[in-house]
């Protein structure tokens, strides 16, 4: 299988190209012929899938699927052989975050004064978000939190309790559950 690259500026018209390569496969035939999918960011499926509805002569888009990278990784993850761990929602992220900072309240610096207030366990869940998005070790981040406490910097206590709260939720995922942000690896591990 060949992956063709096609670049250029904004508004050169790159996607224009890619759907009426799509909607010329499916001219010739919308069942026959190897399945055709166009792999978009999750904010652009529906657009995309409207576009080349458009331009499709049948209007129908028979072979050819609009996939994000989280169907696609849900699509591997139900064709893959194995267990296939609960993935939680972002809601439920959330809703493990709040157990989490009641069970460690009592250890726990500077979110245990403002864990009952709103928006606390939404902020928190975005911090563990981007640390799961950027692949960030709970060691780093407790020896950060330790060098910070110990030079009395101010984001020491903040850094303590993230990286306490980080530890506990990934314990709490164990290999039982998959935060939405694991999806993706847990697919491409599973793929040859």
């Amino acid at each position: 299988m060949a992956v063709r690259l096609i670049a250029g500026r904004a508004g050169s018209g790159k996607t224009h190209w890619c759907q009426g390569q799509i909607c010329e496969a499916l001219a010739s035939s919308l069942v026959e012929g190897p399945r055709l999918i166009m792999l978009v960011p999750e904010q652009a499926a529906l657009q995309m899938e409207r576009g080349l509805l458009a331009m499709s002569p049948a209007r129908t888009l028979g072979r050819c699927e609009v996939l994000s990278f989280r169907r696609l990784a849900h699509r591997i993850l139900n064709e893959s052989a194995g267990p296939t761990p609960a993935i939680l929602s972002p809601t439920g992220r959330q809703m493990a975050l709040r157990h989490l900072i009641a069970r460690h309240r009592k250890s726990l610096r500077e979110f245990a004064g403002v864990a009952d207030r709103g928006g606390t366990v939404a902020a928190v869940a975005r911090t563990i978000t981007e640390l799961l998005q950027e692949c960030a070790s709970p060691d780093r981040l407790e020896a950060e939190g330790k060098a910070a406490l110990a030079e009395q910097d101010p984001s020491g206590p903040r850094l303590h309790d993230i990286a306490l709260l980080y530890r506990a939720y990934l314990d709490y995922l164990g290999s039982q559950r998959v935060d939405p942000e694991g999806v993706l690896d847990l697919a491409r591990s599973r793929l040859e």
